[in-house]
């Protein structure tokens, strides 16, 4: 079986409070549940869940949010349970998942992100690739 997970980690030369105020409006990334955490940088984690025809499966969606020096860092992952013959794919699924969040984020904030890097197919063989942004 093929992993179905998908990351990605965006830079938006924004404050932080900006990031997790739109993340809040964007109902596919908050839906599950959200917190923003007490502490030095600040750090905020948001769980969506949507259900996707062409996966046949819901899947889930966890962002970080991270506060930096001069940009907010988000990380996204999005997997979801699949069962069958096709259990080796979601179609796009999961990015599609990612990339609309994104999307949405960045109409919200009117900002594009500085940097945008995405894992497709993610384990933990290629979680580096997302690593030390």
């Amino acid at each position: 079986m093929g992993k179905l997970a998908h990351g990605a980690v965006a830079k938006f030369p924004v404050e932080f409070s900006r990031v997790v105020e739109a993340l809040k409006k964007i109902d596919e990334a908050s839906n599950v549940f959200w917190e923003v955490y007490n502490t030095m940088p600040r750090v905020a984690l948001f769980f969506g869940e949507k259900y996707y025809i062409r996966a046949s499966s819901s899947l889930a969606l966890a962002i970080l949010v991270m506060e930096a020096s001069g940009y907010t860092l988000i990380k996204a992952f999005s997997t979801g349970g699949k069962s069958g013959l096709l259990d080796f794919t979601d179609l796009g699924a999961s990015r599609s998942y990612i990339n609309n969040v994104i999307e949405k984020l960045t109409r919200i904030i009117g900002i594009k992100p500085i940097e945008y890097r995405e894992v497709h197919r993610l384990d933990v063989s290629k979680a580096s690739r997302l690593r030390g942004a």
